[in-house]
């Protein structure tokens, strides 16, 4: 039997910047891309520099872990890539 592919954008999360959803969820694994340092109350970075902008990051992914019923403790890996030629970076 094949396992079905649930995708999500939660609330309170920035909105994504190309046509994909935040997270991706197959059985027990879950997968959150494209995740920017984006105040998702503003739609603007969150500060001007990597710190803030981390911090966001970091708590964009509480937010989604907690929508598909999981938490940052059960993380087995995280990486967060900078970019200055990213779309959100000449925002």
């Amino acid at each position: 039997m094949k396992s079905r592919v649930e995708t999500l954008t939660p609330p309170n999360t920035p909105n994504p910047i190309g046509p994909y959803s935040h997270i991706a969820k197959v059985g027990e694994h879950i997968w959150i891309g494209g995740t920017a340092g984006v105040d998702p109350a503003t739609g603007q970075l969150a500060g001007t520099d990597i710190g803030a902008q981390t911090r966001q990051i970091l708590k964009s992914f509480i937010v989604m872990l907690e929508a598909v019923g999981s938490r940052p403790q059960r993380m087995s890996r995280t990486s967060i890539s900078s970019c200055s030629t990213c779309p959100t970076s000449r925002r």
